[in-house]
């Protein structure tokens, strides 16, 4: 101490060839960071007067090779070039201690310029279940303890929420009917109570359904609709929520009248080309918003639309053991020799029916773990954002993903797999038709 731009230059190569830093310096950079969150509001509030920009980073999940793409394209936080990381840091990902090493040590060097609101997995027991206490183990051994306990009390100090001028909340996973910004500001959050906290970091959007309620699938926080958002911003004269908390397919994406941005950073989060990360640059004094895609790798090469459909889908069909899939992913459609003509096949089964590997898997268990995945899997379908996927929809969908894969259905055999999801037969498929049909599809094979 005191830290400058040369040091931290200096440990960002270092991270990059797979150094680690020294416990005792990590250790000082969590005890100045402490020092200085502390002295921190709840919800801070960051003005462009000056700078007349800001950028705003979503979840990075230990995703290194992520952190120095946003750094080398978009340069280092400065009272000019000033950074909101939107929470959720580690877990996960391999390199968890090196990205929070240097967020922290930018925050250390000058915390005017970068504020890191904290995340759901900013949280002791989160670590313990997500991998980043193993990886502290693996790295630090011994010294690894104090360090994850210093940790603790360091998340406990972060911001709940940031608002930029006075128009936009930045909120790690949302908001519900319960958010109060007047009672959030005066509780002090290093001795918040989980469930409280857990309406900021856990919310989920719901894109279907008016109203909030809990979200039992996660075991904390809420769904929130479009209501409870116009209702949230009506209230504090706001006019946009941007949140984190859920990977994008590309990186970002408007929901609630575009009244609620998400923006999620780590590119290939399920596997290599599952999706891009993205930042948020608002720009101006209107503050228009100015979106950078990226997809890292260790040679950072560029992936190509076709290579991403692919491992989108092969995302799927990973997280979907073949029997929860009305239609197995990777087997919609093929491509001609040109690969510009789709050619169908009209004897593709719609179950495949049979007896599961295990007998004793639990429906809801099952249905629990890849819920994600179908709601991933929904909005992709979902183009305009209803909440509802028509007929349409959903044979567009299937023909866009099948355009990337070798073999297809017909047009005709795909609306007739819609009708059978649509069990109300209102036209349209919402979000729990679709997971009941794949919960059928999983109790007929087992």
């Amino acid at each position: 101490m005191p830290l400058d731009k040369t040091q931290i230059a200096t440990m960002i190569e270092a991270f990059k060839v797979n150094k680690i830093l020294h416990p005792r310096y990590v250790l000082l950079v969590l005890h100045e960071s402490r020092r200085l969150l502390k002295g921190l509001p709840s919800i801070v509030r960051l003005s462009t007067s000056i700078s007349n920009q800001v950028t705003v980073c979503g979840d990075l999940h230990g995703k290194f090779d992520d952190l120095c793409i946003i750094l080398y394209k978009n340069g280092y936080p400065s009272v000019d070039n000033p950074y909101i990381f939107n929470g959720d840091f580690v877990d996960r990902g391999g390199q968890s201690i090196e990205v929070l090493c240097v967020l922290l040590s930018l925050f250390v060097l000058d915390p005017n310029t970068i504020i890191l609101n904290r995340g759901n997995h900013e949280d002791h027991i989160m670590n313990l279940r997500y991998g980043f206490i193993k990886e502290l183990m693996t790295k630090y051994k011994e010294q690894a303890t104090p360090i994850a306990k210093l940790l603790e009390d360091v998340f406990s100090w972060l911001p709940i929420a940031t608002i930029i001028d006075t128009d936009i909340f930045v909120v790690h996973g949302g908001i519900s009917d319960q958010t109060d910004l007047e009672r959030l500001e005066k509780i002090p959050r290093n001795k918040v109570v989980k469930k409280f906290h857990s309406h900021f970091t856990f919310s989920l959007l719901s894109t279907f359904v008016s109203g909030c309620w809990p979200n039992v699938f996660r075991g904390g926080g809420s769904y929130f609709g479009a209501d409870i958002t116009a209702s949230f911003l009506e209230k504090y004269g706001l006019r946009l929520v941007v949140r984190s908390h859920e990977c994008k397919f590309e990186g970002y994406e408007y929901t609630h009248n575009n009244t609620v941005l998400t923006v999620f950073s780590a590119s290939n989060y399920y596997e290599l080309g599952s999706n891009r990360g993205a930042y948020v640059k608002f720009i101006g004094k209107n503050k228009q918003p100015h979106f950078v895609q990226y997809m890292a790798s260790k040679t950072h090469r560029k992936t190509t639309m076709r290579e991403r459909a692919i491992h989108f889908i092969s995302m799927i069909d990973h997280r979907f053991p073949r029997r929860y899939l009305p239609v197995p992913a990777s087997k919609l459609a093929t491509l001609d020799e040109d690969g510009k003509n789709v050619l169908y096949n009209n004897n593709m089964p719609v179950v495949q029916v049979g007896k599961a590997a295990s007998q004793d898997r639990d429906v809801v268990e099952s249905l629990y773990r890849h819920k994600s995945t179908l709601e991933t899997l929904f909005r992709f379908m979902d183009k305009d954002n209803s909440g509802q996927v028509s007929m349409q929809e959903f044979i567009d969908a299937i023909e866009v993903l099948g355009k990337y894969t070798k073999r297809s259905l017909s047009a005709t055999y795909v609306a007739q797999i819609a009708e059978s999801i649509d069990f109300n037969k209102d036209g349209f498929i919402d979000l729990n038709e679709l997971l009941e049909a794949f919960r059928i599809v999983d109790q007929h094979n087992m």
